[in-house]
């Protein structure tokens, strides 16, 4: 949980000095997601 904390922060700090645009966070967001989903995928398979 911590490190998905340390993984949005930086993101939001930029996010907040205008160098990253909203869409580029919400694909952060978005591939995040599938990493996780990814993870346990092969989670299972082990």
């Amino acid at each position: 949980m911590h490190s998905l904390k340390y993984l949005l922060l930086p993101s939001l700090m930029l996010e907040a000095m205008g160098l990253m645009t909203i869409p580029t966070f919400l694909n952060r967001l978005l591939l995040l997601t599938r990493l996780e989903r990814l993870i346990s995928k092969l989670a299972k398979l082990c």
